[in-house]
């Protein structure tokens, strides 16, 4: 692979953002066109580039009128470059040392499966970003790394393990996650509480669902979110996930440790109440949480009509779609709840 495809794609996008050549971003930095078109196609990796440089290049762009998102995006695609060349090589360890999030699985995803970020959708093309044999190699490797890890200290490599599979699209995905299931099963033996293991089984029945399989998600949900510990442990993976918490975790066991300010429970329904009808392959796990969240913070949709109403819509549209994979007696919980809000305040 070129080292540093996803950061040089991602420069690319913000560059057509701003409504810039290559040329005229050469120009602008005091560069050769060659050095652009060298960061943009990887083969000059931006994770090469002199701090300072970087930091031109990116108040330029910002100036120019790029979308702030990818431009505040760059540092996270150098480490998925980072990531996917060690991987590819064969070290997925990686996964086993940060808890990543989810605008660094979106790039990772974008350079697996051809989905770019929302914010380059229009000028960027629906290609992945690694070749065949790459992206075969990072699937094995992942598999791999996880088969061969065990216990508690395994869990995080785990749990984004089987995340990152969901994106392989050969069919060796979802077989080696049936697999994975049944080892699983042997493995952490969930019973409701609390352990770092269920993290692994809540990220495993997600990958499963995204995959196609929505029965062990809905099992999940109904087994292991009854408990307070697990309940919150939830609502913090999520709020984590979307970038609520600016320092990194290093295990799974932040989540059953910290708690969500109000804050952050208002912007993570707000993410979940604009995602909710995207995230169709795990809509039960959104609407769970969007639950928890209103039942804990009964004043949050009050308190904003504007979401009570797009609430109010997006689950009566949910609730009249067909196999709706969502538990419908939560569902329609929601429902009465965002409507009553935005009644109350119309």
């Amino acid at each position: 692979m070129t080292a540093g495809v996803i950061s040089g794609a991602l420069l690319q996008a913000a560059r057509r953002t701003a409504g810039l050549t290559q040329e005229q971003l050469a120009e602008g930095l005091g560069a050769d066109v060659a050095t652009v078109k060298g960061w943009e196609t990887g083969r000059r990796p931006l994770c090469n580039v002199q701090a300072g440089r970087l930091v031109r290049v990116r108040r330029y762009l910002r100036a120019a009128g790029a979308h702030p998102e990818l431009l505040a995006q760059l540092d996270t695609a150098i480490d998925a470059d980072a990531f996917a060349a060690q991987a590819i090589a064969g070290d997925c360890s990686q996964l086993g040392a940060e808890v990543t999030t989810r605008a660094w699985h979106a790039l990772i995803g974008w350079a697996v499966r051809g989905d770019p970020p929302a914010a380059a959708a229009s000028v960027m093309p629906r290609r992945a970003l690694l070749g065949a044999g790459d992206r075969g190699a990072l699937f094995a490797s992942v598999r791999d790394a996880a088969d061969r890890s065990a216990g508690d200290d395994g869990c995080l490599l785990r749990h984004q393990a089987y995340y990152l599979a969901a994106d392989d699209d050969s069919g060796d995905g979802a077989a080696w996650l049936a697999d994975a299931r049944r080892v699983e099963g042997r493995r952490i033996r969930l019973d409701g509480t609390w352990t770092p293991g269920w993290s692994v089984g809540r990220s495993l029945a997600v990958a499963e669902s995204r995959s196609g399989d929505p029965d062990p998600l809905g099992w999940f949900i109904r087994h292991h979110l009854d408990d307070p510990v697990c309940d919150a442990a939830n609502l913090t993976y999520w709020a984590y996930w979307i970038g609520c918490y600016p320092e990194a975790a290093v295990g799974p066991e932040f989540m059953a440790e910290r708690r969500l300010t109000v804050e952050q429970a208002a912007r993570l329904l707000r993410h979940l109440a604009s995602s909710l009808e995207a995230a169709l392959p795990y809509a039960g796990l959104s609407v769970a949480a969007m639950d928890s969240l209103t039942r804990r913070w009964p004043g949050l949709l009050p308190c904003d009509r504007q979401l009570a109403a797009e609430l109010t819509a997006c689950t009566a549209r949910l609730l009249d779609t067909p196999g709706q994979p969502a538990s419908r007696d939560l569902l329609a919980s929601l429902h009465r709840f965002a409507r009553d809000a935005w009644r109350d305040e119309a």
